[in-house]
């Protein structure tokens, strides 16, 4: 008798945690190209980032089969830097499936700067930059011509397993990746 009451409980409790399991895998995974991709972010959370002046814009700048190169760049900052190598790693990891998946053919690399007037368009060439709360009032993703912005307010709460860089990051990506994803 006394097992079957410790049976109920135990049984219970594995069921809990395999839905809470399933529930952060969920919000924290896409299906792209026939498999699945983790994210940093929490993506029902990225899908309420903004992207400026459309998402179609950016889609079509990451996916022209002109693209020759992609820098992923930042200015050097002391507090920032590691949420800023996260995030380019991130983008690289994801930006190779991309490359991939829709036979592109474009080289990516990180680079540090030490102003926004360092990026200079050249055809050919997009450079996604990120801007974390020293330089950014808004967690966005904005498009400017050869330039994509992946802007931060704050990197939110240390608890949090992600950043609101994270956010923008994952915003952009899913974007690119809506096409193939499912």
């Amino acid at each position: 008798m006394n097992r079957k009451i410790l049976i109920v409980p135990i049984l219970l409790t594995v069921i809990l945690l395999s839905a809470c399991i399933a529930q952060y895998e969920q919000s924290h995974t896409l299906r792209y190209d026939g498999s699945y991709t983790d994210f940093r972010s929490d993506l029902n959370k990225a899908r309420l980032v903004p992207v400026y002046p459309s998402e179609s814009v950016l889609k079509e700048l990451i996916l022209t089969p002109d693209l020759q190169q992609i820098n992923i760049t930042f200015i050097d900052n002391r507090t920032e830097n590691g949420y800023y190598a996260a995030a380019a790693f991130e983008i690289g990891n994801k930006l190779t499936r991309i490359k991939i998946a829709n036979n592109l053919d474009y080289t990516i690399n990180a680079s540090i700067i030490t102003s926004v007037e360092d990026m200079i368009p050249i055809d050919g060439m997009v450079y996604l930059f990120l801007s974390g709360p020293s330089q950014s009032n808004e967690t966005s993703v904005l498009v400017d011509n050869s330039i994509v912005f992946l802007s931060c307010k704050e990197f939110g709460d240390p608890s949090r397993k992600y950043s609101d860089l994270d956010l923008s990051v994952g915003k952009m990506l899913i974007t690119i990746m809506e096409d193939k994803a499912g």
